[in-house]
């Protein structure tokens, strides 16, 4: 996985929620889903309807439910556990979810760091 790639999981349990990969280094992944904006959901990255292919309506990214693999062998296991890849985001999308970062209240001090350095 690559950092903008998109994946649906196969876990049932999740909804369906659409993934997007925000940290790839050599031993670790780190992605956060697009959710339905509601009225309490974190601001800090609204995405329009069509901004990506799989997303209909106003979404946000969801910071506090992000998913990390924490080692190559375990990132390698993660694709099994993908439906099917999606398309990457776009490299602005992209920018936006890590400027999101860098201010939601849900990501950790490590992350918004490392989400910095993407900018």
């Amino acid at each position: 996985m690559n950092l903008g790639d998109t994946f649906l999981p196969r876990n049932p349990a999740d909804n369906r929620h659409l993934y997007v990969v925000i940290h790839r280094a050599p031993e670790i992944c780190v992605s956060v889903n697009f959710t339905t904006r509601k009225a309490d959901s974190d601001l800090s990255c609204i995405v329009k309807a069509g901004e990506h292919k799989r997303i209909i309506h106003e979404s946000v990214i969801c910071y506090d439910r992000e998913v990390t693999w924490p080692s190559e062998k375990i990132i390698a296991e993660a694709q099994y556990l993908i439906e099917v890849p999606r398309e990457p985001v776009s490299k602005e999308l992209l920018e936006r979810i890590h400027k999101g970062a860098l201010v939601s209240r849900y990501v950790a001090p490590w992350l918004r760091r490392a989400c910095r350095t993407y900018l």
